[in-house]
């Protein structure tokens, strides 16, 4: 899946899914745990944004929960890596 590109929906919506199941572990793990999750959503959700996704609004979608995603990263006081 390395380089295919995102044209339907259904091929979107298990990135998305993966990284909002991330974002809800919050609380229901470890910190080391959710840290590990939260890193790999955010490389799942940056698959969304490239150009490989040519999925009408998965973008937004992808970026607004990154954003939330971010958002714990920062709560916690964690690093953020670009």
């Amino acid at each position: 899946m390395e380089y295919t590109v995102l044209t339907k929906a259904y091929e979107v919506d298990p990135f998305l899914k993966a990284a909002w199941i991330a974002k809800e572990f919050k609380g229901l793990i470890v910190d080391e745990e959710l840290e590990k999750k939260l890193r790999e959503a955010i490389n799942l959700l940056r698959i969304i944004e490239g150009e490989r996704c040519q999925v009408k609004g998965a973008t937004q979608r992808a970026f607004d929960l990154k954003q939330s995603i971010e958002d714990i990263i920062i709560e916690k006081g964690w690093e953020i890596y670009l």
